[in-house]
């Protein structure tokens, strides 16, 4: 590091002037500046390094900011980035948004840490400003990305066969948690007759005609193992951000255990496997 070759040369350079009896005021002040060196750099591996808490939580808060002015000025709704086009609200793009802007926060954190550290000469040489990624963390975000292309595929070719309608089966919607003139459908899905007619229930509730007053056990399960997972990785972040040993640099993002991706593609892949069969 920097600091420790410029401790290193201000050594040598003293022990060649103590050696000049001739100069001995020289040696005097450049002994006396190795001493000081010496103790600001003992201070500086004492101090404790500052904690990233604050800077991620701004993170996290600008991220979120800018989806909400977003979806605010398109529909003048705040959480309008979380409504599908059928006016619900999508479990698909909630776990996707919640990935994105945890993950990216963390990721500027500590980009922002690293640069600021290698401005600062306190960088090791071969350190990398950007952070690097495991194989499953690249693994759980290809889940998450994938999930939502997935669910609207299943959707839309759902849109596309005709209601399934049981015997005896009234074409009237039956008492749902949304006003019944707000509900209508396309084809055997569920879906509203505008944009606000959505509800947080949205995310718990069957897609379909048959089952949109009903609990989605599929979806209940995805939404648990999600949040869990969200939690899991936000204290892994928290623990990273706030106890550092020392000045450095962090070369790498925090990683999920590998059991925990795979309970999460399973998770994806029960709920995309139910919407798929039900009708």
């Amino acid at each position: 590091m920097e600091h420790e070759r410029a401790v290193a040369a201000a050594d040598s350079a003293a022990k060649a002037v103590a050696e000049k009896p001739d100069d001995r005021a020289l040696a005097t002040r450049s002994a006396a500046a190795l001493e000081a060196v010496k103790k600001t750099k003992a201070a500086l591996d004492k101090a404790q390094p500052p904690s990233l808490l604050p800077a991620w939580a701004l993170a996290l808060a600008a991220l979120s900011s800018l989806l909400a002015v977003i979806a605010y000025g398109l529909d003048r709704q705040p959480l309008g980035f979380l409504v599908d086009e059928r006016g619900r609200m999508s479990l698909s793009r909630l776990q996707l948004v919640a990935w994105s802007v945890l993950i990216l926060s963390g990721y500027w954190t500590v980009s922002a840490w690293n640069i600021g550290i290698a401005h600062a000469g306190l960088a090791a040489t071969g350190d990398q400003v950007l952070p690097t990624m495991s194989r499953d963390l690249w693994l759980l975000l290809g889940i998450v990305f994938a999930s939502p292309l997935a669910s609207s595929l299943i959707l839309k070719s759902k849109t596309e066969q005709g209601p399934a309608k049981q015997d005896g089966q009234s074409d009237k919607p039956g008492p749902t948690y949304v006003e019944s003139q707000e509900v209508t459908n396309i084809g055997p899905v569920d879906a509203r007759t505008t944009q606000r007619a959505w509800s947080f229930m949205d995310l718990f509730v069957g897609e379909y005609t048959g089952n949109r007053t009903a609990v989605d056990v599929s979806r209940l399960q995805q939404f648990i193992f999600t949040l869990l997972a969200l939690i899991a990785y936000a204290v892994l972040l928290w623990q990273m951000l706030e106890v550092r040993k020392s000045s450095t640099m962090l070369p790498s993002m925090p990683d999920l255990q590998e059991n925990a991706v795979a309970l999460l593609g399973l998770s994806h892949a029960a709920y995309l496997a139910a919407k798929g069969i039900q009708k």
